[in-house]
């Protein structure tokens, strides 16, 4: 009771009461975005979404399968060519399109019986087909077999997608507005991204391509890149304070299928590959496997010396743009030795993969870097693919240099890195590892721009102190002064 004689109500605690019903969690989020489809230049007329299962991009792709079953017009260079724009808004989750995933089997799948009429690829586009002989594609009197890739038909490009923003489709920068919050993976088709934001280290792997394109935004970019077996790479970050690592596997020259079941132990017992020697003490029937084995690298080495000045050549543009942008790039030599899958066709080839596989490069890169406007960093090393067998990997190298000198290797290109520094105080940090990706060797010119800046150079690693002659003969030290150079204009 209050002093005016008006009653107040104390409010009571609600009594929760058991009615039999189910709780409701409130219903996720999904965020803007969509993506429109034109599959061979003919647009589908649907309009995609994001929901709860996918993004708006997957959706699209996803659709694609079953429209390649109407009568989409065949495009003139007789491919299919899937092209996605999107609006701005956020598309999270991964684009899977890697080896193995179900969109790109069901894409490709779909891609064959549209081309070929309703042949169904069951995962080997254009190569084998039906079940796989057991124990991979050779009997036991082939167990080692070697191919050329330049001899072969790769099975690729399955298809070419391009997935870009409104923006970048009406010929305008992109701001930013669509952002990538997932990774993207693509096995076996040329891809182009461009105007997706990618900020916070979303990785972007490719493999088995022609050519790959990525281009920016305006905003930040902070993107990680890996190809593998791709012969064009083009990265332009375009405005913002950048940040791109980018690893690029080379495409290898030629590749030795071994099937045998103990390969470690024939890879761990070769002596040399030039005579076939094996170490000492090993079993006889190891010792004939590695004359095999060497025998089969040997044969392959010869034929890629023979038209060593046309061997593949890996090439790399990359351009950043306006803004304080930072690079880190690895070329990388393909040489490896790896377990492979009998079970499907190796996409170089169209072949069943051997159980082992002992890829050789022999090629080289031809780098193109544009540092643009603003006080850049750039980081470039080297490596090898190879991290077992390393005995294999030396004595290989040691097979190579007996080649120096040879007559077929006049005219031969090495690998050539371009790096031009543009406007503002660049600094470029050069790894003597990025050497290891050309076994031919690497030359590194750097451009400097009238009036451009401050640009620094700085060598990182260790120089060789001693020279190995063909005959095998060492040259003690070599002098310090000899171990650096430099060449003015007018030297060439």
């Amino acid at each position: 009771m209050s002093d005016s004689g008006s009653t107040s109500q104390t409010a009571q605690p609600e009594i929760l009461e058991d009615n039999g019903q189910v709780e409701q969690e409130e219903d996720y989020s999904v965020p803007a975005g969509s993506a429109t489809m034109k599959i061979n230049g003919t647009d589908v007329g649907e309009i995609y979404l994001n929901d709860t299962t996918n993004n708006a991009i997957v959706n699209a792709l996803t659709d694609a399968v079953s429209y390649l079953r109407t009568s989409i017009p065949q495009s003139e260079d007789g491919n299919v060519h899937i092209d996605i724009t999107v609006s701005s808004g956020i598309y999270e989750g991964d684009l899977d399109l890697s080896e193995g995933s179900a969109l790109q089997s069901s894409l490709r799948d779909a891609i064959t019986k549209y081309l070929d009429g309703n042949q169904s690829s069951t995962g080997q586009e254009g190569g084998q087909t039906g079940q796989p002989p057991a124990g991979g594609g050779n009997d036991d009197e082939n167990k080692y077999s070697s191919y050329i890739f330049s001899k072969e038909t790769p099975q690729y490009p399955y298809g070419y997608i391009s997935i870009v923003t409104d923006q970048y489709e009406s010929g305008s920068e992109s701001d930013g507005s669509a952002t990538m919050d997932g990774n993207v993976l693509s096995d076996g088709f040329e891809l182009l991204l461009a105007g997706l934001y990618f900020a916070n280290q979303e990785s972007i792997s490719i493999k088995n391509a022609l050519e790959f394109s990525y281009e920016g935004t305006s905003l930040d970019d902070n993107v990680v890149i890996q190809t593998e077996n791709v012969g064009e790479v083009n990265v332009d970050t375009k405005g913002g304070d950048d940040r791109v690592d980018i690893q690029v596997i080379q495409t290898p020259s030629a590749s030795v299928a071994v099937d045998t079941p103990t390969p470690w132990d024939i890879v761990s017992a070769i002596y040399d590959i030039s005579s076939g020697m094996a170490n000492a003490g090993v079993e006889e029937t190891i010792k004939e496997e590695v004359t095999e084995f060497t025998q089969a690298i040997m044969t392959a080495v010869e034929k890629m010396m023979d038209d060593i000045v046309n061997r593949p050549r890996t090439r790399v543009n990359i351009l950043t743009g306006d803004g304080a942008d930072q690079v880190a790039l690895r070329l990388v030599n393909s040489t490896n030795f790896y377990a492979g899958d009998p079970s499907i066709a190796d996409p170089r080839t169209g072949k069943w993969q051997a159980a082992y596989n002992f890829d050789i490069d022999l090629g080289g890169t031809e780098l193109c870097m544009d540092l643009g406007d603003g006080a850049d960093s750039a980081e470039i090393s080297g490596g090898v693919s190879m991290l077992q067998g390393r005995n294999l990997l030396k004595t290989f190298s040691q097979l190579i240099a007996k080649y120096y000198p040879d007559d077929r290797l006049s005219g031969l290109e090495k690998t050539r890195y371009s790096i031009i520094g543009g406007q503002g105080d660049d600094s470029i940090t050069l790894s003597t590892t990025s050497a290891f990706a050309d076994f031919f060797g690497l030359n590194v010119y750097l451009e400097e721009e009238e009036d451009g800046g401050y640009d620094r150079l700085h060598l990182d690693g260790e120089l060789a102190t001693t020279d190995i002659y063909a005959d095998g003969s060492v040259l003690p030290s070599i002098p310090f002064e000899d171990r650096i150079y430099y060449l003015t204009d007018d030297e060439g």
